[in-house]
């Protein structure tokens, strides 16, 4: 499952979607893996609710100091997720990523799609 930004994808002529498999296209010649693609942002601005960046798994995690475009042209860490705090990480993400969450602490609305790549 992946969890991204509305801000990134504003509307146009090319949804999220099909920029998604476009990429994949360009990297693989192989059929994506099943992947729940969830885009989600404030309504006036499209702007992730969250703003740290994990990769985690049923049982470990990884928190990068950086986005994956970052990685690597700038000085970042990535360091492991504390087992006591990967249970409240994965509960927040999943809020986000099942559209539980319909506006931020301060009342602004959040907007979402899905897509399964």
């Amino acid at each position: 499952m992946i969890l991204t930004s509305r801000e990134k994808f504003p509307p146009g002529k090319t949804t999220a979607e099909e920029l998604f498999r476009a990429r994949w296209r360009e990297l693989s010649d192989q059929d994506p893996p099943n992947t729940e693609v969830v885009v989600c942002g404030f309504a006036d601005s499209g702007k992730l609710p969250v703003h740290d960046r994990w990769w985690l798994s049923d049982t470990a995690g990884l928190r990068p100091g950086a986005s994956l475009g970052g990685l690597g042209s700038r000085e970042s860490r990535i360091n492991e997720v504390d087992p006591s705090e990967l249970a409240a990480d994965r509960a927040m993400i999943e809020d986000y990523s099942k559209r539980r969450v319909r506006k931020s602490a301060d009342g602004k609305s959040i907007q979402y799609s899905t897509f399964n790549l």
